[in-house]
């Protein structure tokens, strides 16, 4: 801060080191099991992994709820931080069941939390089951990291090259966010949306 540099922190809610059933007993696990994670309606001595790493945390029971305001707190109040970069945010769209939640508590909770009011929220919006979430994430005050675009810039990047087809469609297409949503807690622009066009010559 002191040089003029705001701090975002990178925070994973999605899951934990307890890993899957086989995992060791940490926390979470010996606390309050059905509480803390997803588990498999089918049997519930086995995880739901939406996250890749054997469990996901269940973000909308209260408890977690909570847990996460808390600790999202912590680091304003007392660490001062500027904003969170939320690691496969995506997890905290789903209920306990693993079902999607377009309306997800947890994720409004956030939000309209009157200590995070000020609070750069950035959203990794998909989870590693398949759920992918740009440009639909809930809430209004959330900037996206765009996946899509990101993998076929490192793409053209490291090799030269590109695929017509998905790079067009990528930079071309793919609308991002409302401005006024993803830029407002910076520069406060007019409505409108962000699109990035892509010119090709007929060479290439």
């Amino acid at each position: 801060h002191r040089a003029g540099i705001e701090v975002i922190l990178d925070v994973v809610f999605n899951h934990t080191a307890e890993g899957g059933e086989e995992g060791p007993t940490i926390s979470f696990r010996g606390l309050e099991n059905p509480a803390y994670y997803m588990l498999d309606p089918t049997d519930r001595r086995r995880y739901r992994d939406f996250t890749g790493t054997g469990n996901t945390v269940n973000c909308n029971h209260s408890v977690v709820r909570r847990l996460i305001r808390e600790c999202l707190r912590y680091w304003v109040q007392e660490m001062h931080v500027d904003g969170f970069r939320f690691d496969l945010a995506s997890i905290l769209s789903r209920d306990p069941s693993g079902q999607v939640v377009y309306e997800s508590p947890s994720l409004w909770e956030i939000e309209s939390d009157p200590v995070l009011a000020r609070t750069k929220l950035i959203a990794e919006a998909w989870d590693a089951a398949g759920l992918y979430q740009l440009g639909a994430f809930t809430g209004d005050r959330w900037a996206e990291w765009n996946g899509r675009f990101r993998d076929d810039v490192r793409r053209f990047w490291l090799t030269g090259q590109a695929r017509r087809s998905s790079t067009t469609h990528t930079l071309a297409s793919t609308p991002i966010k409302p401005a006024s949503q993803i830029l407002s807690m910076w520069w406060r622009p007019g409505p409108g949306i962000i699109w990035l066009s892509w010119g090709t010559s007929s060479s290439s």
